[in-house]
């Protein structure tokens, strides 16, 4: 391909030629790597004639430290610096792959993995696997449908803050949270088969306009949870269980109780006494 311009190479004063569409050239006297548009300008066309000199004696201002002239060799081709390269990215990833193995189920039973996740900015959660958070996270769980039928699906500790919004969840338990701050759940839907929602600390549990269906306990709260309701629905068996200092406030919810209502059975009436047979009655002495 034909040179575009000429150069002066930044480190050894050298003249090297490149194309113009060249980002680095690497000098062929002292292998110093160049940024081209960084680089001084000897000519903007090298002439016709112009060939690399066979030597090159680097002047005293450029300071390299070399006491015999630099002698002109072929730079190493692009191809091989790509082999080179590649071969060393393979290695990496074969020393990387075997720590993954080994530290990712780690971070992952630990919740240290979402928490790196969220730090980079990706999504809270995508709903494939259960969700944990603790510490002092503030989390938004958004547009998620989560299908956990064997498993807790959100496990709340500390001081985690947790807003779930617009969100489908279908698990044995949809949420269990302990500790501090508060849980809102907003516009979604949690289905179960165990208890739905379990709270115990001081959390407050607040639905707005949500569903929660289950055939065990909707929502059981304990310690000082405060559980707030605003429209929506909860259905379960019972829909609310609340113990030591648990409360509820209710902004027109509906709670649904799918327990087994007992039937009232009727005794039968006990059998009637037979009548005693009426004794002869005894005349008096006026009477005979």
């Amino acid at each position: 391909m034909l040179a575009a311009m000429l150069v002066e190479c930044s480190h050894c004063g050298a003249p090297l030629d490149v194309r113009d569409d060249a980002r680095l050239v690497k000098c062929a006297y002292c292998d110093h790597a160049n940024r081209v548009r960084t680089m001084h300008t000897l000519a903007p066309k090298p002439p016709p004639d112009w060939v690399p000199p066979k030597q090159w004696t680097p002047p005293p201002h450029k300071h390299v430290p070399s006491a015999q002239p630099l002698v002109y060799h072929q730079v190493k081709s692009r191809g091989r610096s790509w082999i080179v390269g590649l071969a060393v990215i393979g290695s990496l990833i074969g020393i990387a792959v075997p720590i993954l193995t080994s530290v990712l189920p780690a971070l992952i039973a630990s919740g240290q993995l979402d928490q790196l996740g969220r730090a980079v900015g990706l999504p809270a959660w995508d709903g494939t696997r259960p969700f944990s958070c603790g510490g002092n996270d503030s989390v938004v769980i958004e547009n998620v449908t989560a299908v956990l039928p064997e498993d807790t699906a959100i496990t709340i500790e500390a001081n985690c803050d947790v807003r779930i919004l617009n969100s489908t969840i279908t698990a044995r338990r949809g949420i269990r949270a302990d500790g501090n701050r508060r849980v809102v759940i907003e516009k979604s839907r949690i289905q179960s088969t165990s208890t739905a929602i379990w709270a115990d600390g001081n959390k407050r549990i607040e639905l707005i306009d949500s569903e929660v269906t289950t055939g065990d306990i909707a929502i059981r709260a304990g310690g000082n949870v405060e559980v707030v309701l605003t429209g929506g629905h909860v259905s379960g068996a019972p829909p609310l269980s609340l113990s030591a200092n648990a409360g509820v406030e209710r902004h027109g919810a509906e709670l649904i109780d799918t327990a087994p209502k007992a039937e009232k059975v009727e005794k039968p009436a006990p059998p009637a006494k037979p009548a005693r047979p009426e004794k002869p009655r005894r005349r008096r002495k006026s009477e005979q």
